[in-house]
């Protein structure tokens, strides 16, 4: 199955439809740890996924998992059943990059090749240089996640555009502008 088939499924769709969805509940659910409120600004490639390379990596990756499951259905609701939510503190300009273009494997810290997400926003907003803004990512169940003591972490492939994390919204600490995505 092609990757037009996968990013045209309604399957897929309604997969997208569900992250948003789950991903303003996932955040109210954190406000605390922003000081009690939030608010919440949907990656604009969400909307518009043919044009967003973001997203099409996202693509990408189940395209590579859809073969595990059988149909685009079946992988649609494992990925619902075994995803995670995850937190991603960095500075302003990699924030805005990565909600546009995904993580660029070529830009990893201490040359861990893998990208880093806390379990808690308390864990990533020391990321943040200014801990006003996260990248709340959805994180797709496979042998390329892995979780420790409160870190989750996404070894992407180096050598092929998948991705494996989604950026799915920027959370910022209530009364501070969300930044420009686009």
């Amino acid at each position: 199955m092609g990757l037009e088939v996968v990013g045209s499924s309604q399957a897929v769709l309604v997969l997208l439809q569900w992250i948003v969805q789950q991903a303003y509940s996932f955040a109210q659910q954190h406000a605390a740890q922003f000081g009690g409120s939030v608010t919440v600004t949907i990656n604009p490639g969400l909307y518009n996924p043919t044009s967003s390379p973001a997203v099409q990596a996202f693509f990408q990756a189940l395209q590579q998992l859809c073969g595990s499951y059988g149909t685009v259905e079946a992988m649609c609701e494992a990925m619902k059943a075994g995803g995670v939510f995850a937190w991603h503190g960095t500075d302003l300009s990699s924030l805005v990059n990565i909600c546009r273009n995904s993580w660029n494997v070529n830009c990893r810290k201490c040359g861990i090749p893998a990208e880093f997400f806390g379990a808690t926003p308390s864990v990533s907003l020391g990321y943040t240089k200014g801990g006003q803004h996260l990248i709340l990512a959805f994180l797709l169940p496979s042998g390329f996640l892995s979780r420790a003591h409160g870190h989750v972490t996404v070894a992407n492939p180096l050598h092929s555009s998948e991705r494996y994390c989604l950026p799915v919204a920027v959370v910022s600490r209530s009364g501070v502008a969300p930044p420009g995505l686009y």
